[in-house]
C-alpha cells in the first residue's frame, strides 16, 4: 500500500492510477475556455476536486493560493475541479477567496469518478512528464503540506 492510501493492487485499468499516466480530461472554465489536462505536459499540475459547500475545501484555499502564487513562475499549475455546481457559482467563489488560479466545472462529476473521487477535497499530482505522482485525500491546512506533495513533481528544471 502507498502511502496516499491507494493499494497498488487495486489499480482500475483506465482510471487513474499512481505513477501511472494521468487520464487526460477537458473542462471548462465558468468563463468558457476549455483546460485539456494533456496540454499542460511539461509542467507539474496539482488537481483539486472541491467544491463551494465543502468545508475543508475552504479551510485549504488559501493554502492552495499560496502555493500557486509561490511556484506558477516555476510552472505548477493549481487546477480546481469544482463539483457539479454552477459558472457563476463557482466564479463568485474564487473572486471572494481571492483566488487566481483556474478552476474548471466537471458538472457531471464523471471526471471525478475517473479520478477516483470519493471525498472532497481530493488533490492529484501530476508531475512534468504528465504521471500521477501523488494523492491526498482530504483538505491541508498548509501551504508547507501542500510543497511537500508537489516538490517531486517538479523533477529536473525546478
Amino acid at each position: 500500500e502507498s502511502s496516499a492510501g491507494v493499494t497498488v493492487g487495486l489499480d482500475r485499468a483506465g482510471a487513474a492510477n499512481l505513477g501511472q499516466p494521468a487520464p487526460d480530461f477537458a473542462l471548462q472554465t465558468p468563463e468558457g475556455q476549455t483546460i485539456r489536462l494533456s496540454d499542460l505536459k511539461g509542467r507539474p499540475v496539482l488537481v483539486n476536486f472541491w467544491a463551494t459547500w465543502c468545508a475543508p475545501c475552504a479551510i485549504e484555499m488559501p493554502a492552495l493560493e499560496e502555493t500557486y502564487r509561490k511556484y506558477k513562475d516555476q510552472g505548477l499549475v493549481v487546477l480546481a475541479v469544482n463539483q457539479a455546481e454552477g459558472a457563476d457559482t463557482v466564479s463568485q467563489y474564487m473572486r471572494e477567496h481571492g483566488l487566481t488560479f483556474p478552476a474548471v466545472l466537471d458538472k457531471d462529476t464523471s471526471t471525478a469518478q475517473l479520478y477516483r473521487v470519493t471525498g472532497y477535497p481530493t488533490t492529484w499530482i501530476v508531475d512534468r512528464q504528465g504521471n500521477l505522482q501523488q494523492l491526498r485525500r482530504g483538505g491541508f491546512t498548509s501551504a508547507a503540506q501542500i510543497e511537500s506533495l508537489v516538490a517531486g513533481a517538479f523533477g529536473s528544471g525546478r
